[in-house]
């Protein structure tokens, strides 16, 4: 078995580590750089995101998008007839169906920028492809209203920008 080239931080050696405050809160980290390698002049960054802490926020959205489906499932049901109802909340429910799957593959290993990458782009087309997928399933073979489908899409996805406070 071939043996690998020491990373800088198995080397013997100085492991201090600086702080610097972010913009939005909380801090980056950086270890200095390691005197048994004095060619190099740059820093490593310290991770402090787990793979749980994913898992954690993956279930999370799931948990609100399918609240948000059941709700406009509910008000679909109130103010309209029963196929509206149950296609808003097909349509949302296949959404954070497809968003469980968009998150899967990050779940599975952490890798350098090119793996997660590949997770992201392969999550995104799996994501939507369900997503296209389903809806025309819904509105071609079913033939569910399209108002109900748009609502349920719409609310589902909104979930998803509001959870992680994006802004513009």
């Amino acid at each position: 078995m071939l043996q690998s080239e020491p990373r800088p931080t198995d080397l013997p050696g100085k492991k201090t580590s600086v702080r610097i405050p972010r913009l939005g809160g909380g801090t980056i980290a950086f270890r200095e750089p390691n005197p048994a390698l004095k060619d190099r002049k740059w820093s490593y960054p310290v991770v402090h995101n787990s793979l749980r802490s994913g898992r954690r926020i993956a279930v999370r959205l799931l948990c609100w998008q399918v609240s948000v489906a059941l709700l406009t499932g509910l008000g679909f049901g109130i103010c309209s007839h029963l196929p509206e109802a149950w296609t808003a909340l097909a349509v949302g429910v296949l959404v954070a169906l497809a968003s469980l799957l968009m998150s899967v593959p990050t779940w599975i290993s952490v890798g350098n920028a090119g793996v997660t990458l590949r997770h992201l782009i392969t999550g995104l087309l799996v994501k939507w492809t369900v997503i296209v997928g389903g809806l025309v399933i819904l509105l071609v073979q079913w033939k569910g209203p399209p108002l109900a489908a748009i609502t349920g899409l719409v609310t589902a996805c909104a979930v998803h920008l509001l959870l992680f406070r994006f802004k513009g």
